[in-house]
């Protein structure tokens, strides 16, 4: 608990100057409500990061995980009982809530958040994922990224690839040569298949295979096109969208037909151990930045590759987080948001693995894999990082975005209509002024 102790020394004695706390006695008024996803292993490290925060400012903080955080959310502010501070993991989310005016800009002027350190430890694609426009059309600093991932990443097992003899694919048709051969080697007659694949998930099953949509999207058609389509004015029947869905059919039909019929009952969490056997089941896995946190027990045998854009050039970085909102502004609740984000607090996030850190100057990643993901994300120039599509788009898109992939998974022949259903659903949930072509 010795973590952050430097930051909130300092805390402690501003605050005592500011007359805000007594540090000492642990007195303090309300308690900060903190509402979020975080459950189980990721709700305990959470808390010992508001442990030290509590325990040199004596500041209360009551933290509540659900997975059912939109519901609690919406009901929440509906009662009038709006939490101090929530994580949402959608900018889409973001941006509705500052559009209702909802949310309290964290760039306001005070000497509570250290907005210029902020600005100069953060990589500028972390502060655009907190950036909206508030309900007067001016952009400002709702959220703040206090837990990161990098996605748009293919895991394998080091050792299992230098037994095949196989070298890292670099390209798209690579990757579907390397998924050819690895069905053509025999090992499906033993039960085991190109890819580490599944689709059910308890809490939103299908979000597996709009990685793949995203991933395909952005690398074939560039991060232009790729926003356009997130923004809700590229229509789904577009032709660079529906390709995408048809790359991604060419994959999951490799090898044998009951591949993608599979992947609809295979939990999320399919490959954890089978990846790594001798012979493995699977040989490949989609899924970002998890990888480090699933497979911890495998690190020094864990590598990932990206592949290259279709037209040449830098790669594409996709990220995903965590972004910390205000909904109730106060002075106690503003240090809390600014303690989160600094070197102290981010250091505890990502020492057990399986998250990278906004902050660049945090160094105490538990593995080469996980460090080598912060670097991608920091070096990348900014016009190369772009968000999670489907975090960023609005619930109701993202929610049928989720169903399209297991109807289309259970009946690729139609995709057609699939896409049809998608672009109804577009057109009533983005912003009726926003230039949504097809659109009546």
């Amino acid at each position: 608990m010795m973590a952050g102790r430097s930051f909130l020394a300092g805390l402690c004695a501003l605050m005592m100057i500011l007359g805000t706390t007594s540090c000492a006695d642990g007195s303090s008024s309300r308690a900060i409500v903190v509402l979020g996803t975080w459950v189980g292993e990721e709700q305990q490290l959470f808390e010992g990061i508001l442990e030290n925060f509590e325990n040199a400012t004596g500041i209360h903080v009551e933290y509540t995980g659900t997975r059912d955080f939109s519901a609690v959310l919406a009901s929440r502010i509906r009662s009038g009982d709006a939490p101090d501070l929530a994580l949402l993991a959608s900018p889409g989310q973001l941006q509705e809530y500052a559009r209702d005016g909802r949310l309290v800009p964290l760039d306001e002027k005070t000497d509570r958040i250290e907005m210029d350190r902020i600005h100069e430890e953060y990589s500028p694609a972390w502060l655009r994922s907190g950036q909206a426009s508030d309900a007067k059309g001016k952009e400002r600093q709702f959220g703040i990224a206090v837990r990161g991932k990098r996605k748009n990443v293919i895991w394998y097992s080091r050792e299992a690839w230098r037994r095949s003899g196989r070298e890292e694919p670099r390209t798209w048709d690579d990757l579907v040569r390397v998924t050819e051969d690895i069905a053509a080697d025999g090992p499906l007659a033993a039960g085991g298949q190109p890819w580490c694949a599944g689709l059910r998930d308890s809490s939103s099953s299908g979000w597996p295979g709009t990685d793949w949509i995203e991933d395909i999207l952005l690398r074939d058609a560039g991060a232009e096109t790729y926003q356009s389509w997130y923004e809700g004015t590229l229509p789904w029947t577009s032709k660079p969208v529906s390709d995408a869905w048809l790359a991604w059919k060419r994959i999951i039909e490799i090898g044998a037909p009951e591949t993608a019929r599979e992947m609809l009952l295979n939990g999320i969490q399919y490959g954890e151990g089978e990846m790594f056997g001798n012979p493995p089941e699977c040989y490949l896995r989609r899924i970002g930045y998890l990888a480090t946190n699933v497979y911890r027990s495998h690190a020094d045998d864990l590598g990932f590759f990206d592949l290259t854009p279709a037209g040449g050039g830098p790669r594409n970085v996709e990220i995903a987080g965590d972004l910390l909102t205000m909904f109730r502004q106060s002075d106690h609740a503003q240090e809390l948001v600014n303690y989160l984000t600094t070197v102290e607090a981010q250091d505890i996030w990502v020492k057990p693995g399986g998250a990278i850190s906004p902050n660049r100057r945090v160094t105490g990643y538990p593995d080469d894999s996980t460090r080598s993901l912060a670097r991608s994300v920091n070096d990348a120039d900014l016009e190369n990082v772009v968000f999670d599509a489907s975090d960023v788009m609005p619930v109701a898109m993202r929610t049928a975005f989720h169903q399209a992939v297991i109807e289309f998974v259970a009946a690729p022949d139609r995709l057609p209509d699939i896409l049809g259903n998608l672009d109804v659903v577009r057109c009533d949930a983005y912003p009726h002024d926003a230039n949504r072509a097809g659109c009546s």
